[in-house]
């Protein structure tokens, strides 16, 4: 009996030995993968965050609305308002996101139906994915900005914006009202 089960498989192990295939599967365990470090991923997920920020905020995305919002005085004063009032009625900043996304959303919907102006548009074209956007961030940073504003009085409105905390401006006007 040339050809018993025993003979193929042994003539298979031999073949395989030599490395040729034979066209089934090895019963031999695969030795497992060398686990990846942990410290080395987790430096790594650090390092990406960090080189996600943008301007200061959180990816480039968010960084991209927060600028489409705060250089049309129109939209600033506007979000600026609705700060205030979300703020004052108490209501929390994850609030205040959601009706942040849920505006920006109903801009892209006037976009894809051909129903925007110009600089919606381009709003949309720059920002690009309304998913990666930080809302919270955006609020946060109107509700810091209303903060400031009652502070320091309604007659100094637009005098401390969000987009330029950090500046040298920003730092004077502080160390003037302090």
């Amino acid at each position: 009996m040339a050809n018993s089960g025993w003979y193929n498989e042994s003539h298979r192990h031999k073949l395989a030995a030599e490395g040729i295939k034979t066209g089934r599967k090895s019963y031999e365990p695969m030795p497992a993968p060398a686990p990846k470090p942990i410290l080395d991923r987790l430096e790594k997920e650090a390092i990406a965050k960090e080189m996600e920020e943008y301007q200061g905020w959180a990816n480039r995305e968010t960084w991209a609305v927060a600028l489409w919002w705060d250089n049309n005085q129109g939209d600033q004063e506007y979000f600026a308002e609705q700060a205030d009032e979300y703020r004052k009625k108490g209501k929390p900043v994850y609030e205040f996101a959601d009706f942040l996304k849920e505006t920006a959303e109903d801009i892209q919907e006037s976009v894809f139906e051909g129903e925007s102006n110009d600089d919606a548009k381009s709003m949309m074209k720059d920002v690009g994915s309304l998913w990666r956007v930080d809302w919270n961030e955006i609020a946060q940073s109107y509700y810091d900005t209303s903060k400031e504003n009652e502070k320091y009085g309604d007659e100094k409105r637009n005098k401390v914006i969000h987009t330029t905390k950090g500046s040298p401006e920003y730092h004077e006007f502080i160390a003037k009202h302090k």
